[in-house]
Order: structure tokens, then sequence, then C-alpha cells
């Protein structure tokens, strides 16, 4: 199973990493809590008043899944289960307690896309060849 980062073209049966960076005056600073990541699907047939995105929830992951990789970086290696996901665009919500005596939690949403599968065939291996060749048909008289 590969794993790939979230702009990495993740499909189905793949590890998508789920990374969070968190700054406080320009510099790196860990957060005192991330208490759950909750990933949402965007389903055009759940379109409402109440919810205009069209939002699912898929999942909830709690924040002790959650490995902190340094100051300030935190990271989550989300599985793309075929029984949960599904090829389409998601949303991943981190619930983010900033600093101790804080009673409000930051929603901070992020975006990911699940890709399908490219498979092709031929009969014949591809081929590239990315060879690149300069000849000048003039020449400057004294060069």
């Amino acid at each position: 199973m590969p794993t790939k980062e979230r702009f990495q073209n993740p499909t189905i049966g793949d590890t998508v990493n789920l990374r969070l960076f968190t700054y406080n005056s320009n510099n790196r600073r860990s957060v005192k809590e991330i208490t759950e990541i909750n990933i949402y699907t965007i389903d055009e047939t759940l379109r409402s008043v109440s919810n205009p995105e069209g939002l699912r929830l898929v999942e909830t992951l709690p924040g002790s899944s959650v490995i902190t990789e340094s100051t300030g970086q935190y990271l989550l290696p989300l599985f793309i289960d075929n029984d949960l996901y599904t090829i389409g665009n998601y949303h991943d919500v981190w619930d983010v307690t900033f600093e101790n005596g804080e009673n409000a939690t930051a929603h901070i949403r992020n975006n990911f896309q699940i890709y399908s599968d490219l498979w092709f065939t031929s009969p014949l291996p591809p081929i590239y060849d990315f060879n690149f060749n300069f000849r000048p048909n003039r020449f400057r008289k004294g060069s």
C-alpha cells in the first residue's frame, strides 16, 4: 500500500498523509491539543438550506491518532478504505485548542481529493524519449 501526500493523487487503497502546520508570530509552535479530526465528503444530493455544501461525515478520528513530527508539525496517516471512501472531494476538519486557558476550539479545514486508478493497456511498453538537441543553422561571422 503506497503512502502519498495530500496532493499526490491518492487512490482507494492508499494511505494519505494529512498534515497540519501551526504557527504563532511567524514561528512554528505546538498547540495545546488536537481533539479530533472529522473527514467529510461532498455529496451533491445532500445540498439543502441547512447544509449548502452537501457535506456528509465519513469518519471521526481521535486526536490521539495524530503524530507530532516536530514543533508545530502534525501528521495523520489516513488509510483510504474501500468500504468508507469513494472517488471525490473531501474535507478534513481538525478541532484544535491552541493554548492553555482557552475554552474555544478552532475548526481548521483542509481539502483533499481521491482519484480513480489510471489503468491503461498497450501491446508495446511505453517508451519515452526526452532527447533535446540544439543545432544552430546560422552562424555569425567571427564567432
